[in-house]
């Protein structure tokens, strides 16, 4: 058994992903973000993240940087990817089918606005058993894989006081000494296209960062570098509305037709297009290395993944 933490919006109860799920947490510290109103505690469901136009238009402050939409279920399309169950009847098989029993550790860090650097934070040091200061209690299930597929401005780059980057790059620290390798996609760019280097997290030194390739085999053209500094990384399908696949190139997976809140019976897969979708399949490939042998290191599972893909095409 091998425990992958999934740092995201939250799960569903998916019928393709019954009995996978170890108790969670939810840490989204904003109320007026977290939709279930009421800060942290132990229940890592998705309410939904949506956002509509007039309560933005409300609460200016609190909402100016956030436009209006609908729940995405990021969380449960990012668990579906890593844990549906096969031999069902039903949709799709995760990366982790060959380990039986619950293996994802639903972390919820994100709401309406996104996630917050220090729920993302408490997170990672939750998911890894690591005690620190407040709530909640000690993790009885610490993950050895973190999966983070959310990134923000910034870099980790060393300004020599305490700041966001130094949080990161603690935190990364730590979780490495604790043998817990720490997997997060590279964003997908901005208006303008992809960025020459990957989002933070995926910046910090000790991080695995992924990019999407589509299903030519391609950077998908939305997708951020990365491996510019000569840190390790890789590349796995994303996909890209950009290509001529008669799918629409994304990658399938569990999901909700909920726009807001969740529909009981909406449950379905859906087509996904991502850096994000990038990420699980190198955390599943990672864990499905630790389920073979326990003992390797972090440094040991991001040799392993880097010299054995593919060198990117020319």
């Amino acid at each position: 058994p091998v425990v992958v933490a999934l740092l995201d919006t939250g799960v569903l109860p998916h019928p393709d992903l019954t009995g996978r799920f170890l108790p969670g947490y939810d840490f989204v510290s904003v109320a007026e973000y977290s939709r279930d109103r009421d800060g942290l505690d132990t229940d890592p469901t998705d309410p939904g993240s949506w956002l509509g136009e007039r309560e933005r238009q409300l609460a200016p402050t609190l909402y100016g940087d956030c436009g209006a939409h609908d729940s995405t279920w990021h969380g449960l399309a990012i668990a579906g990817m890593l844990a549906a169950n096969t031999n069902n009847g039903l949709w799709g098989g995760g990366i982790l089918a060959p380990i039986s029993g619950p293996v994802v550790l639903p972390v919820r860090v994100a709401g309406t606005c996104g996630a917050e650097v220090s729920d993302i934070v408490e997170g990672m040091l939750w998911a890894a058993g690591v005690p620190y200061q407040g709530a909640p209690a000690l993790n009885t299930h610490p993950a050895r894989i973190v999966n983070l597929s959310f990134g923000g401005n910034g870099t980790c780059d060393d300004t020599g006081s305490h700041d966001v980057a130094w949080l990161y790059r603690q935190t990364v620290a730590t979780l490495k000494s604790r043998g817990v390798l720490v997997v997060a996609s590279a964003g997908n760019g901005d208006d303008s296209g992809a960025l020459a280097g990957p989002t933070r997290p995926a910046s910090c030194a000790g991080v695995l960062a992924v990019t999407a390739l589509h299903e030519r085999g391609f950077k998908a053209s939305y997708a951020n570098l990365v491996g510019g500094n000569g840190a390790p990384a890789l590349a796995a399908m994303g996909g890209d509305d950009n290509t001529l696949s008669s799918l629409g190139g994304g990658i399938l997976t569990t999901y909700n037709s909920g726009l807001t809140t969740p529909d009981p019976s909406g449950y379905r897969v859906d087509e996904l297009i991502g850096t994000s979708f990038s990420a699980p399949m190198v955390a599943g490939v990672a864990a499905l290395m630790l389920a073979v042998d326990p003992h390797l290191t972090v440094d040991e599972l991001v040799f392993g993944l880097t010299s054995t893909a593919s060198p990117h095409v020319t």
